[in-house]
This record gives C-alpha cells, structure tokens and sequence, in this order.
C-alpha cells in the first residue's frame, strides 16, 4: 500500500503542503508514498522521499476509470464524483498492488469547498494519516481488504465426510498468527477434487482447471494455517485459503459477483491438492502426515493430562534413551540446538555480523518479483528472541544484546523494500530497541561498558532514517541513562552535535558558527566567478507565479480562513486592504513579545529539534536549571514541546507573567497541538475562569478531549452552562455531526439523538446507536435502518459488499423484530435474484 498525490494542487501553499505532509508520513510511519505531477506547471519536487514521475491528464485519468475496486472504495462511480478529468488533480490516493482504490476529491483543504468534511480534502486526509498512521488509511480501506488475515473459525471435523477433506494437526503455536505454546490443536484439510467442485460453477470449475493447468499461479505458500497465492489472470489477483476452516474460508481480489468460488480460488486448491505434501513439508517440517493423522483422529491430549504424561516419561525413561531422542531433535532443529547449547553453557559462538547474515537471507527470500517484501509476507522471529531470552536467563546478557542489535539493524536496513503497510515491521524493530534497552539496564555494567552501549544506541539514533525509528532509540537513551556517570556521558555525545544546532548552548559553538556566518558573507574572491544571488528564487518565467513571489511570504497564508487566494488579491488597493486586515490581527502581548526577539535566521530542522530534546532531557535530568533556561529562551519557539517546557521552567521560577506570555504565544504558534492547550487549561484553571472555560472549550471542540467537557460541565453554574452547552450543539452541528449526535446520547438527551440518526443514511451510525438509541422508539428506527440498509446493497455489488450489508441485517435482527426482519430478507431476496453471489452470501449466514 502507498499514497500516491495528482500533483499538483491550484494554490502553491497546499502543493507544499501535500509535499510536507507526504514526506513526513513517510518518516513517521514508513508509508511509501509517491508524486504523480500531471501536465506540470511547477518545477518537479526536489529530493522528494518517494518515487515521482510526469504524466499526461489522459494517462492519470486511466487510474480512475473502469476500476472496480475504486469504485467500491469511493462508493460510486468515479465519473460522478469528478465531473472533468481535471478535478482529479490536487488529490491523494490509496494505491494497493498498484490500483487506485480510493481517493480524496477535493484537493487542499476545506476552505472554498462550501459545506465540505475537512477529512474528505486532501490535506485533511493527510494530516489525519500523519497523526493516526495507518488507522487513518484503514478507515478508508479497511486493511483486512489486502492484508487478509482469515478468521479462525471453529471447525467440526466430524461435520465433513472424509471423502471431502484429508486433515493434519498443527499446533498453533506453529501458525503464522500466534506463538503461544499452550494454543489447541488445529486441523489442516487438504482439499479434494469433488469437494472443490461442489464450491463453484461448472464454469468456475473449468476455468480454475485451466489456470491450474496452465500454471498461472506465482506464490504459493503455506504459513501455519493459511494458503496464498498471486494469480495471473486479466491481472494479478491475491488470493488466500484458510485450510483450518470447515468451508475452506477463502478469498479472492478480483471483482467476481457470482454464485461459488471464482477460479482463482478453484485453480489454488487445485494446486494445494496437488502439493499437498510439499507444502507441509516446508511449512511444518517437523510434522509427519502419519503422526497427525492419529493425533487428529484422536482428538488431542488435554494439556494436564500431556503434562502428567510427560513428567511421567521423563521419570521412567533411561538417560541412554532420552540422550538419543535429544540428540536426534536437536539435530535436526538448529534453533532449538542454540537454545539448548545456551542452557547448558555451551553456547555457540555467532556475532552480530553472523546473526545479520542470517535475516538478511531471510529477507531476500521473503522479497517478491516486484523487488518488495508485500504487505501480507510477514517474517517472524521467534527463534531470535527466545534464543536471547535464553542467553538473559543464563546471565549471557552480551550475547543477547547481540541477537537484540542484528535483529534491529536487519530490520532497519530492509524497511526500504518492505511494504508495513499493516506495521507489522515497524512494531518488531521498536519490540527490538525496547528489548535491547532493557538487557542493558537489566545486565547492571561498569560505567564504562555501559557508556560503549549508550554510545551505540545513539549513534543508531543519529542514522535512523525514519522518526519512529528515532523515536524508539531516544527512548532507549533515556531508559538506559539511569545514573549521573551515564547522564554526563550522554551530554558529552549530544554536546557534540550542537553546531548542527547553529551554536546553541555553548559559547565555543556559537562562536564558530558565527566565524562560519562571517565567512559565508564575504564576497568571492574568484574572478571572474559569479555571485548567486537569486540561486534559491524560483523562475517567474518558467513556472506558474505562485503567491509568495507577490507576498515575500509576509502574508500568513497557511492561516487564512477566507479559502483559496485568487491573484487579484495582490493587486493594488486588495493587497494593501488585506495586509492591513493581517497586520491588524489580535495577536496578544505574548505575540508581541515574539516579534521582538532577535528572528532566526533559519528554523531548526527535524533532526536538530530531537537532537536538542534529548539534550534539554539530559539537562533536566543533571537539574542544570540554568543551562537548560537559556537554552529554552532562545529555541522554545521551535517545537510545541519545547514551548511547554519553557512554560514550566519559567513557571516554576516564579515568572508567571512572563509565562503566561509564551503561553499564550503557544497557542498561536501551534493552534494544533493539544499539550500546549492542555498545558493552557492547567496554567489557568483556578487563575482566570473565564479563559480556562475556552481553553476547555477548545479542547472538546477541536480536539474531541471528553475530559475537557467534563472539566467545562463541573465549572459552569447551570445558568452558564445552558449557554455554553448551546454553543458547543452549534459548532458541533456546523463541524461534526457525528460527535454532536454523542453528545446527545452522552447528555442522555436519546430523542434528540432519534432524530439525527433517522435524518442519516449511514449504516455504521445505525449500528454504532442501536443500543442506546434504538429503545426509544423501535419501530421507526427498525424502518430507517431498514431503508438506508435497501438502499445500500442496491448501491453496489461484491462479495465485500455483501458481507457487510448481512452484518447490518444481524443488527436488525437484534431489534428483536423477527418477523419483520424475515419480510426484509425474502424482499431483498426477490429484488436482488439476479445476484446469485448475493444470494449465496445469504445462505451462508443462514438467511434460509
């Protein structure tokens, strides 16, 4: 999965914007994003994190036509959500496997669009991913849709002739979902020929034979209880198997809309009947078919009774025998081997460079024909941990930071052609860091053993390529440094550093940046070499004229609320009217005072504001009061953390005036940061009631913070709170019908809530209220859901759909309107009988 932006948007602070909010989802959460600038107007983006290329309208257009699975996503034809080809321009896309699977439409952000969800514009979207990562993209398409993980259903193995099905028992401590040893026995059935043809059409047969037959499948693999496979049909189509399932639950990409299996499910069970044997054999190769078969016909020891039998073996059992049984399970098992060696002292001698070749290899394997480890190929490693968890047991604590370091590094170096869209990756490599960290503080070394540990975590947090990654290794800095030796050591490290941080916090750095500056400003001395001057200025000529190019960027145009700038704002008598209106902007003391400070010449750049809060954090820790306010005088406007600090600092040094100040000036500056404002409810609550009350305000409205309305309920007489209660219906009505409608349910006030939800055709509000709601008056919300749910399934056609529609039609069922909901069913039945998949979904849900 990728996101993928039709550049470039109309106005040029959203086309930066898109860029900004790209690449920094790209850092913060590993999602592969890309450019697609159509008929160009500008520049192409310069050292862009993702792939970018050029293409025509006609050729970007094809993403969106004639595409099932955009269709599906947008919930209707794209030709009726973009009126002209060109409306595509300026959005983002879901792209998975390639194909456009939904897209925003309506580039920037919501000003201009009239009534228009902030989250449905390009920039909302983005902004949402940046601060939800891959939950945001998930809402849109839900994940489950390509990185299918099957349900694991209960199955009766006495329920399925014989002839049907052939079965083996793994455990499913060995299945790809889940490494608990004390998991149940499941049941793996190879699938035959006649069991195969009753789950499809003739038709869907005989194709699936031919595309067996023909070997169009790629892929096809076994991992614990699940078979997938790419095949090749129209295009590539991922399909998977669940071989634990009674029905074989299996699933398919392509649009098939029929009756049965498709034949690309048809032509993968073909093919695991065929190598049945062969995919065990890889998949569970301590696994005999024999040695199952007799376990599954036994139905399985429960685990006391496997217990008792064990202890009792293991009594009764000579050493001469059990020598032997270890020596050939161990022989033929190097993880355990490894393991068992570490216990009894022997351990084998493996480095950090050994342990990376061997993940390394992994992920070579693990990597497909497009060059990527996909989405749904997840590696685990088991055997690294518990062969560390070993080793730290055993108090070999520098073997286990071993395995720890190559298994973060492997992870890391290869997150650059892994697809993590699911974060499987990204979760593993912080598991790692975190691991790492707690070996050492566990081990309890000499400072200077421990200073060679803090010096490796921070310069892997210096390389880390993307901020998750820097994230975890800070976090690992600051749970190692636990004494004042490891402390002083760290600052030295970060010390270091600070002239990438333009001079601050030492006067030795800050006079080498400023003989640096001197240097820089010198006239050349070359010759005839010329002077750049303008090497940083787009040409007017070239490219289409932006507005900064009228501005100088003194217009706060990131901040507007008038909508999109059109260019006779920027002539004569309208751009003198609207710098006037900017200037004379309410911007408080506190803004004031920060326009009085001696101006940066350049802000600090991602890197060099984390760099710095680690070393504000290690001053904090060392209580370096001093250093740490002058330090936080001169950078607090950088980052909203570090106005928060600063706020404390000064608060704490009996300044409250003048950190009412920043505060404030907080709050301006980072209107979207909710500690600031958090921050602002503390400093006033009990000071200033009347502000405290907005800043709750503020907290609820924009930042859905539930305990801000408690806080602005239990301050408020009830004359006071009957106003403001008003208000916050108002704003919620205007900004988010949904929070307003649990607002209502949360004040109890369930026959206003009625109310909103009849007036809704969204089926998820019907579910999400039908406990509270619905006992109001049943009838009438059976009858709405009802008609939104007809409505619906008419709207469009897939398994998916389907599936869902039936999962609305069990919430119906809840109403405990049973006859009703039968006259439902038997309607939808006969209105939709030319939808044999539909009716085949019903039968399965036992809608008989």
């Amino acid at each position: 999965m990728k996101l993928r932006y039709y550049a470039e948007a109309d106005v040029e602070v959203d086309h930066r914007r898109t860029l900004e909010l790209l690449e920094s989802i790209h850092e913060e959460h590993a999602i592969p994003v890309e450019v697609i600038q159509v008929d160009p107007q500008r520049a192409p983006p310069t050292d862009f994190v993702g792939h970018a290329e050029t293409r025509s309208l006609a050729n970007a257009w094809d993403d969106f036509t004639y595409n099932k699975l955009l269709q599906e996503g947008l919930g209707g034809a794209p030709s009726k959500r973009y009126r002209d080809r060109e409306d595509i321009v300026g959005n983002v896309g879901i792209v998975v496997d390639g194909d456009l699977v939904w897209a925003t439409e309506f580039w920037g952000t919501h000003h201009g669009w009239g009534a228009v969800d902030p989250a449905d514009t390009a920039i909302g979207f983005l902004e949402e991913v940046h601060r939800r990562g891959t939950a945001a993209v998930a809402d849109r398409v839900p994940l489950a849709d390509w990185s299918w993980s099957p349900p694991s259903p209960d199955t009766d193995s006495e329920s399925e002739s014989e002839s049907d099905f052939e079965s083996v028992s793994v455990s499913a401590s060995e299945t790809h979902a889940t490494t608990s040893t004390d998991s149940p026995v499941e049941e793996l059935r190879k699938p035959t020929r006649d069991a195969i043809r009753e789950r499809c059409t003739a038709q869907s047969f005989q194709r699936g034979v031919s595309y067996f037959e023909e070997g169009r499948l790629r892929a096809l693999r076994l991992e614990g209880r699940t078979v997938t496979a790419t095949v090749q049909g129209s295009r590539e189509y991922r399909t998977t198997v669940d071989l634990s399932a009674a029905d074989f639950d299996s699933w398919c990409s392509c649009p098939y809309d029929y009756a049965g299996d498709c034949k690309h499910i048809v032509a993968v069970l073909l093919a695991v009947r065929d190598r049945y044997d062969e995919l065990l054999d890889t998949a569970h190769p301590d696994l005999s078919s024999d040695e199952s078969s007799s376990t599954s016909s036994s139905g399985g020891l429960e685990p006391s009774a496997a217990d008792d039998d064990l202890e009792s073996a293991l009594e009764t059992t000579d050493a001469g025998t059990l020598r032997e049984f270890l020596r050939d399970v161990l022989a033929a098992n190097n993880s355990l081997r490894e393991r068992f060696l570490a216990t009894a002292g022997h351990p084998v001698e493996k480095h950090v460079a050994d342990y990376k070749r061997d993940l390394n290899r992994q992920f070579e394997t693990a990597t497909g024909r497009h060059g990527i480890v996909e989405y749904d190929t997840r590696l685990e490693f088991d055997e690294y941990e518990e062969l560390a968890a070993t080793y730290r047991e055993s108090g070999a604590h520098e073997r286990a930071l071993d395995i720890y370091r190559a298994l973060s590094e492997a992870i890391h170096k290869n997150l650059e052609r892994i697809d993590d869209s699911s974060g499987h990756y990204g979760r593993q490599l912080e598991a790692t860091i975190d691991a790492y960290a707690a070996c050492v503080r566990e081990a309890g070394f000499d400072r200077e053993m421990a200073c060679e540990h803090i010096e490796y975590l921070y310069e892997q947090f210096l390389r880390a390529e993307f901020r998750f990654v820097r994230n975890a290794y800070d976090d690992a800095l600051r749970e190692v440094c636990s004494t004042a030796d490891e402390l002083e050591y760290l600052l030295s490290l970060v010390q270091s550093d600070l002239p990438a941080l333009e001079g601050i916090g030492t006067d030795e750095t800050m006079s080498q940046t400023g003989t640096e500056s001197s240097a820089a400003a010198e006239p050349s001395q070359g010759g005839d070499e010329a002077v750049e001057t303008d090497a940083g200025l787009p040409d007017p000529t070239q490219w289409r004229l932006d507005v900064e190019l009228f501005t100088g960027g003194e217009l706060d145009i990131d901040h507007l609320s008038v909508g999109p700038l059109d260019v006779t704002d920027f002539i004569g008598d309208q751009l003198t009217t609207i710098l006037e209106e900017t200037e004379s902007r309410p911007d408080g003391n506190a803004a004031a005072n920060a326009r009085d400070r001696t101006v940066r010449q350049s802000t600090l750049s991602m890197d060099a504001q984390q760099r710095l809060s680690m070393y504000l954090w290690v001053l904090s820790e060392l209580e370096d009061r001093e250093q740490r306010q002058a330090v936080l005088e001169e950078v607090y406007t950088e980052r909203s953390e570090f106005y928060c600090q600063y706020v404390d600092v000064l608060r704490a040094d009996g300044q409250d005036q003048r950190a009412q100040a920043v505060l404030e000036a907080g709050l301006e500056e980072f209107p979207h940061s909710v500690a600031v404002y958090q921050q602002a409810a503390e400093f006033y609550h009990g000071r200033d009631d009347e502000r405290y009350r907005d800043v709750l305000r503020t907290l609820f409205v924009r930042f859905e913070d539930w305990d801000a309305y408690d806080d602005l309920r239990s301050v408020c007489s009830a004359e006071e709170w009957e106003s403001i209660s008003h208000g916050l219906r108002t704003q919620l009505g205007r900004l988010d019908p949904d929070r307003l409608l649990e607002l209502y349910v949360r004040e109890d006030a369930l026959e206003k809530g009625l109310k909103k939800i009849l007036e809704s055709d969204d089926l998820e509000t019907f579910r999400e209220y039908r406990e509270p709601v619905a006992a109001v008056d049943p009838e009438a919300y059976f009858e709405a859901y009802r008609e939104s749910l007809d409505a619906q399934l008419a709207a469009d056609t897939g398994r998916d759909h389907y599936r869902t529609i039936i999962e609305h039609l069990e919430e119906l069922d809840r109403l405990e309107c049973d006859e009703e909901v039968a006259v439902f069913v038997e309607h939808l039945r006969e209105k939709h009988s030319n939808r044999p998949a539909f009716l085949d979904e019903l039968e399965r849900a036992g809608y008989r």
